[in-house]
């Protein structure tokens, strides 16, 4: 079975699952169902052009959470593959860890990367409260 098919049926089988999980562990005071559902291709959670301050996973405090992500684009030059994956305890700090594939077709080549962060959530939430969330990562 090719790799990208078999990381697609991974990704796809997980999908469906996580949501039971999600609600079968989660204690009556943890995070809105889709808050941590959202990561960049960097591995880390949040989305956009800039990544927002969120932290992946469902964890809420005195928890811990983990999520597994894959992006596949492809058009006539080139494809980007990414898996990552990313562990948050507390609702206070995740650990992201993405590799990256760039393959370009036309020229021939490829590039490659893996992609490591730390992200500390230092304020505030996502949903609740006066203040936006803010954090701080490298």
């Amino acid at each position: 079975m090719p790799k990208r098919i078999f990381y697609g049926l991974s990704v796809l089988l997980l999908s469906a699952v996580q949501p039971a999980l999600a609600q079968q562990f989660e204690s009556p005071g943890s995070r809105l169902l889709a808050t941590g559902g959202a990561s960049t291709i960097e591995g880390s959670g949040g989305g956009g052009i800039v990544p927002w301050a969120t932290l992946s996973s469902y964890a809420d405090e005195g928890e811990w959470g983990a999520t597994v992500q894959m992006t596949e684009v492809q058009v006539d030059d080139f494809s980007l593959s990414v898996q990552g994956a990313s562990f948050n305890w507390n609702n206070r700090v995740e650990v992201s860890y993405a590799r990256q594939q760039f393959d370009l077709e036309t020229i021939g080549g490829e590039l490659e990367q893996s992609v490591w962060g730390v992200k500390a959530r230092l304020s505030g939430d996502l949903v609740y409260g006066a203040m936006p969330q803010v954090s701080a990562g490298i």
